[in-house]
Parts: structure tokens; C-alpha cells; sequence
């Protein structure tokens, strides 16, 4: 009898995957079309190639609404003039958590447009929330047809928690399923929603929220599979990038070093994590030793167990596939060192956690505009010293209270939802953006450890 049972169970089982397969070889083959990344379209110069919004609810069948994206449009015909570079990245290449106003694309085209003597450069951007290297490889297979000079890739945040990550999502090699079967899954429990309002939410701090495993140590079988999967992924691209004749770059990505660990529970193995970061906070603001700082932070960080920042053998990893693969680098978190304020990138940078503030955006869009300028002739260096940084960020500031709102509500709901999940060891670590979007002269640690006071 209980053979018997077992039999009808694997048969249940069998019935319901081959009519899924079915499904999905239907549904493929009545909507090939949309599963490609660019579309045509006809536009004032002739045919014109757009994204395919409809391809990131298949990344994440079940977030109530599509992805935040900054996608850019442009000519299918490329001009002889032009130097095309495909921007592809998170949330934060689109300018989040502020407007697309200051997107890097707009910033590079400033800065390239006022130095370059040679070709002009045509940024394509490619932003999504929840961006990783998984669909950067989805996505650098179809951008070859379009003739790109330049790839840059600006990925490493959501490897854990995005696509082939450990979301409870179903993604596009998993299934591309129908609507109608993505409700029957809602209904059944097997798909969780997961509830976005993609103008405000923060999806890259949603999904780490949702995922199967929201902890993560690094001696896991999950945590080393996805930090492989992710050097495989970028040599992978750097591989089709050589044989398309295509350079690419790739990027060290900076993160909040002063913010307290995330996600570190209260465990015996564990409670060290407060001590070293206390211990940075003190050799920083104490003793002035900012070498000494800088490990202790790093430690600190690397201990979060809430993978919202990026482990720093991460980008060692890069480094390496950089440097062993002839790969142009962006060492954008060397960059965020020298041009933070204690040579620690904090909340002069950041607005959060990774999400840059807007000079930090602005340090990411000069080092890009740099390589770029090398490669299409310059008339001076793009790259200015730290007081030519501060003028520059104050010439291409904000100028709308509106963008400075935006920026505030975004980060201080992702913040809410950290804490409401109580990922903090201390209540007053939890941190705020009282300081990250005001202008102040306040230099050093000061303003940084004021953020963590509770009563705003």
C-alpha cells in the first residue's frame, strides 16, 4: 500500500511537470518575439531599438509591479562619429535613489561632451533594480548585434538575493510561465508575492527580505556557490566581449563602510561583530588611526550576514579576473576611498548601505567618463583632484528640493523595513538620513555616528 501510494504521488508529480513543460513550450513559442531583450520601433531618424520592460516581470514573476528601470532608447543605425558604450547596471546607475536626472548617463555625457576632440560618446543605459551578473550575461548576448565600442558593467549587490540568487522567485531559466499559471501558484502558496511600489520601494533591499535564506556566512554552500557563480558570469562576459571584438569594463563597487553590520544575530559565534565595529569607531575618532579604521570596518562588514553590501573578497575577485584577463577596471572603491572624507567611505558618499549620495554618483560617472575620454581623444583630464571634485559636485548639484525628497522617502523606507525586521543588533545603531541629504561643512565621523540617535 504505501508503494502504491508513493507510485500515485511520483506519477501526481510527473503529470504536473510535463503539462508545465508543455505550457512553457506553448507559450515560447506563441511569444518568441517578446522574449527578446530590444525591440524595433520606428523613430524620427529611422528604426529605433527600445527595451523590453516586459521581460523584467519574468525575472521576478511574483513583485507586484515591473522593476524600477532606467532603460534608454537609441538608433538601430549607428553613425560613423559615434562611440557606443552600453552602461548596464543596478538601480544606482539610473541615479537611484534620486530621479534620473542623476543618472551617470547624464552625468558622463556632460563630462565627455565638454572634454572629448574626437568621437562623440553615446551612452546606452541599461538600469534595473536587482541588477546582478547572472542577467548581465542574459543581456550582453543580444547587445553585440547593435555594434558597442564599450561595455561597462556595474553589478556585485545583488548576487545573493537577485536572479539565481536565494529569492523565492522564478526567474527566466527557471520558468517562463503563463499568467494564468503564475495565479494558480499565487493562490497555491508555491509563488509568494512580494508587494513593490517600484516609485518608492527599494527592491534591491526588498528581495533580500524575501528570500529563502535570508542569512548568509561564508563557509554556506549557498554563499560559495553564488560568489562562483558570480567570477564565472563576469568571465563568461569577458569571454563573448573578446570574441565580439568588444571591450568591456568592470567594476570594484563601494559600500557604506560606517554603517554597523547587518543581519549579524545575537549568537555566541557572532557577538563579536559589535566589538569590531565599536573597535573601528574608536580608532577612527579616538586615536585618529585611520589605517587601523579602515581594517576594522572592513571586518565589521564583511560580518554582515544580511548580504546587502559586498563581501570584500568579491572585489579581490575582480581584481584578479581583471588583471589575469586583460580586462579594463574601474576601481571605483579605491576611487571612494581617496575622495571620502577619512579616506573610509561613509554617509559623505552613501545615502545607505550601497546606494551612493550624489557626489559619490558623481565619482562613479568621472572614473567611466575617464576610460571613456581615453579611448575617443580628450582636450584635459576629466579626473580632478579632491577640491576640483567638491566644485564640481556644487556646479552639478541638485537644484530641485523635489529630487532631495525623493532621495529621503526611498532610503528611509528600505531603513524602516531593516529595522522592522530587526536585523540590528542595537537600537542605536539603526541608522537614518537626517545627515545624508542635508548640506553640511561637518567633516571626519561626527555626522556619521550623530545618524544612529533614535529621536529625529
Amino acid at each position: 500500500m504505501k508503494n502504491y501510494k508513493v507510485r500515485i504521488a511520483v506519477s501526481i508529480a510527473a503529470f504536473v511537470f510535463l503539462s508545465l513543460a508543455a505550457l512553457e513550450i506553448m507559450y515560447s513559442i506563441l511569444n518568441s518575439g517578446e522574449n527578446n531583450f530590444f525591440l524595433l520601433k520606428e523613430g524620427t531618424n529611422g528604426k529605433e531599438v527600445v527595451f523590453n520592460y516586459s521581460l523584467l516581470n519574468k525575472y521576478y514573476n511574483n513583485v507586484t509591479s515591473t522593476p524600477y528601470n532606467f532603460c534608454t532608447s537609441f538608433d538601430l543605425k549607428k553613425h560613423g562619429n559615434v562611440y557606443r558604450v552600453f552602461l548596464l547596471g543596478e538601480a544606482s546607475v539610473s541615479g537611484w535613489p534620486y530621479s534620473t536626472n542623476q543618472s551617470l548617463q547624464k552625468k558622463i555625457e556632460k563630462i565627455t561632451g565638454e572634454n572629448h576632440k574626437g568621437k562623440s560618446a553615446e551612452i546606452i543605459t541599461l538600469s534595473f533594480a536587482g541588477f546582478n551578473s547572472s542577467q548581465a550575461l542574459d543581456l550582453v548576448k543580444e547587445i553585440f548585434e547593435y555594434k558597442p565600442d564599450l561595455i561597462i558593467i556595474y553589478t556585485g549587490h545583488n548576487e545573493f538575493y537577485g536572479y539565481n540568487g536565494c529569492t523565492t522567485t522564478y526567474g527566466k531559466t527557471n520558468l517562463f510561465i503563463t499568467e494564468a499559471v503564475e495565479n494558480i501558484f499565487i493562490r497555491s502558496g508555491i509563488i509568494k508575492t512580494i508587494s513593490y511600489d517600484s516609485k518608492y520601494d527599494d527592491l534591491e533591499v526588498l528581495l533580500p527580505l524575501n528570500a529563502g535564506e535570508k542569512i548568509l556566512h561564508p563557509d554556506q554552500k549557498k554563499y560559495v556557490e553564488i560568489k562562483e557563480q558570480f567570477f564565472t558570469n563576469i568571465s563568461k562576459i569577458a569571454s563573448l566581449c573578446k570574441e565580439n571584438k568588444t571591450e568591456l569594463v568592470i567594476s570594484t563597487l563601494a559600500d557604506n563602510y560606517m554603517l554597523p553590520p547587518v543581519g549579524v544575530m545575537n549568537l555566541s559565534e557572532n557577538i563579536s561583530a559589535d566589538l569590531i565595529y565599536n573597535n573601528a569607531r574608536m580608532a577612527l575618532m579616538r586615536d585618529g588611526d585611520q589605517n587601523e579604521a579602515l581594517n576594522l570596518f572592513q571586518k565589521s562588514k564583511d560580518m554582515d550576514a544580511l548580504r546587502l553590501r559586498i563581501p570584500e573578497e568579491f572585489g579581490a575577485g575582480i581584481k584578479q579576473i581583471s588583471s589575469e584577463q586583460k580586462i579594463l577596471l574601474a576601481d571605483l572603491k579605491s576611487e571612494f576611498m581617496k575622495q571620502s572624507t577619512s579616506r573610509i567611505p561613509g554617509n559623505d558618499l552613501f545615502g545607505d548601505y550601497f546606494h551612493p549620495n550624489e557626489k559619490g554618483l558623481e565619482i562613479i560617472a568621472r572614473v567611466y567618463a575617464e576610460i571613456i575620454l581615453d579611448r575617443i581623444g580628450k582636450n584635459k583630464s576629466a579626473v580632478q583632484n579632491e577640491t576640483e571634485t567638491d566644485q564640481f559636485t556644487k556646479d552639478n548639484s541638485i537644484e530641485t528640493a523635489g529630487d532631495l525628497l525623493l532621495a529621503r522617502m526611498r532610503i528611509d523606507r528600505s531603513l524602516n523595513l531593516l529595522k522592522e525586521q530587526n536585523f540590528f543588533q542595537s537600537s542605536e545603531w539603526i541608522p537614518n538620513s537626517k545627515y545624508r541629504f542635508e548640506q553640511n561643512k561637518n567633516s571626519g565621523f561626527e555626522p556619521v555616528h550623530e545618524s544612529y540617535n533614535m529621536g529625529e
